[in-house]
């Protein structure tokens, strides 16, 4: 029999809440050399940050790099913390962070890193450390963002409530102030960029359904020709995965298999054995009884292995 979730679930206290930092709005300043840089994360449940780290893509390239150990933030349960680059100027600048976002909590100045030097146009994204799988991201993955409706040089972007986090960037889950803090600003015209921008305004869903997403492979992740094993990662909320003891169980399959694989834990789905070529993972929960939820809860992603290219001989 299929496990239908009705709405009066909602009212219904002590479900489980994720607990996942979400990158809820990134701003980029206009006082000397365009500083100060700020990422806002917000800790959704109790959030230990020494799991997760900071990576950033700029310009035009397609890496990931210049990552930043997020640590030192300690454990922060429910609240905002606060990521900035002051530049070579530093807190002695008159434009620093500290004046243009006075009486915040819970920040760290990342300091000795490049993570943040970033310049409205360029991409950042939270990681688990161990796992190296992506948590929230803010910008679209390979794209310099100069011209595009993401862009935030001398401005800020925004998350709207109730979304993320997205492991893949998604353009309509923010609202764009692109040169927003142009010419304002502790040293210009005295205002500060937090009387501007309105910090920690950001409130989380409240939704209690069940929700499934693969955070590894990212879609259309192209893995090389040495590549044959592959972790599928992958979050899950408000659905306890059990053998019979909880709200049910996991069923995926590789490929569009005839059968589905039955899976009872939350633990990386371990891909062996992987050809070169396309290859589809399908993941969906389902009810003790191996029946779809209703509505469908699944999720997939499509990833490649390359081929080697057979070429005449090694000048070629």
């Amino acid at each position: 029999m299929k496990k239908i979730y009705l709405l009066f679930a909602l009212m219904i206290t002590g479900l489980s809440v994720a607990q996942t930092p979400i990158i809820t709005m990134i701003a980029d300043g206009d006082e000397s050399g365009g500083n100060p840089k700020v990422l806002e994360i917000y800790a959704q449940g109790t959030v230990n940050f020494a799991d997760y780290s900071l990576e950033n893509q700029i310009n035009q390239y397609t890496d990931w790099g210049r990552t930043f150990d997020l640590s030192p933030l300690g454990t922060v349960t429910d609240d905002f913390v606060y990521i900035y680059y002051e530049g070579s100027g530093g807190s002695a600048n008159p434009g620093s962070f500290a004046n243009n976002y006075p009486g915040v909590a819970h920040s760290l100045e990342a300091a000795g890193s490049t993570v943040l030097s970033i310049n409205g146009d360029d991409r950042v994204r939270i990681i688990n450390t161990s796992t190296t799988a992506v948590v929230d991201t803010f910008g679209e993955d390979s794209v310099d963002g100069t011209g595009t409706a993401w862009e935030y040089k001398d401005g800020y972007a925004k998350r709207l409530n109730g979304t993320g986090p997205d492991p893949v960037f998604v353009e309509a889950n923010w609202e764009y102030h692109n040169g927003a803090l142009d010419h304002h600003g502790f040293t210009q015209d005295g205002t500060t960029y937090a009387s501007i921008i309105g910090l920690g305004t950001y409130t989380p869903s409240t939704s209690t359904a069940p929700a499934l997403a693969i955070t590894s492979p990212t879609p259309n992740q192209v893995f090389d020709p040495t590549v044959t094993n592959v972790d599928v990662v992958f979050t899950i909320q408000n659905f306890n995965v059990a053998n019979g003891t909880g709200d049910g169980h996991i069923h995926w399959r590789l490929d569009n298999a005839a059968s589905w694989t039955m899976k009872y834990d939350v633990n990386p789905i371990q891909l062996t054995g992987l050809t070169a070529g396309t290859h589809t993972v399908d993941m969906k929960l389902v009810d003790n009884n191996h029946d779809d939820l209703t509505p469908t809860v699944e999720a997939s992603v499509t990833f490649e292995v390359a081929s080697y290219t057979q070429v005449a001989d090694l000048a070629t």
